[in-house]
């Protein structure tokens, strides 16, 4: 995914994927990321500057039976990528309660 060449206000993006020796399964994801917001836009977003995010899966009990159980709302995730790029390009929320 591009997604992070596209968001011009992404400073610095880092994955960190962690991978067990023994038996090759990956055991975490972590996503990092520091932003700007423009500074044609910061009363649109809060009046801030800037911010940091992460994102950590721990992957535990691997090759267990496991009960997943899907969310009742989601939402397509190409609909969350479009809407990121909106927010970070400054052009407000289109999601219900955005």
């Amino acid at each position: 995914m591009v997604f992070a060449r596209r968001c011009r206000g992404i400073e610095e993006l880092d994955f960190r994927i962690d991978v067990a020796k023994r038996d090759r399964t990956v055991r975490r994801t972590l996503v990092t990321a520091e932003y700007a917001i423009p500074e044609e836009r910061p009363q649109e977003l809060g009046g801030g500057t800037g911010g940091s995010f992460s994102y950590s899966v721990r992957n535990t009990e691997i090759g267990r039976p496991q009960r997943i159980v899907p969310p009742s709302q989601a939402l397509p995730f190409r609909q969350l990528e479009r809407e990121l790029n909106r927010q970070l390009q400054g052009e407000g929320s289109t999601l219900p309660g955005g």
